[in-house]
């Protein structure tokens, strides 16, 4: 697990609506978690190249209209063995929803349910 300050977990959340950026990073920080945000997909490969994490948290839409599944699993490959979770603004379908990835949050969500699911997919 890649550690940021002290002994909390570093997650990169790859969100480009900057609301949810800003919800994010004060619930997570709020929690203990070190946060790194990307805006976009190109810029979460270049977090990832330059430091490792403990979670990958991604907007699985990232400003188009449906899930871009081709997207998020190129991501899951380029950042293996680090968990990815999707953050899916559309129900995926339950086929879509397979193991390679840490867990899928649909929106909207209920904070201890996205925290629970957080801190699960980081110490198992």
């Amino acid at each position: 697990m890649r550690i940021g300050s002290g002994d909390t977990p570093l997650l990169l959340l790859i969100e480009d609506d900057p609301d949810l950026r800003s919800l994010f990073t004060d619930l997570l920080t709020a929690e203990g978690y070190d946060l790194v945000c990307a805006g976009s997909l190109e810029e979460g490969f270049r977090r990832v190249e330059e430091q490792s994490f403990a979670l990958v948290l991604a907007d699985v839409c990232l400003g188009i209209v449906s899930p871009d599944l081709v997207r998020a699993r190129a991501l899951c490959t380029r950042i293996y063995p680090v968990p990815l979770a999707l953050l899916a603004c559309l129900p995926l379908p339950p086929t879509e929803q397979r193991a390679e990835f840490a867990f899928v949050l649909p929106m909207p969500f209920e904070i201890e349910d996205c925290l629970r699911l957080i801190a699960s997919s980081i110490h198992s």
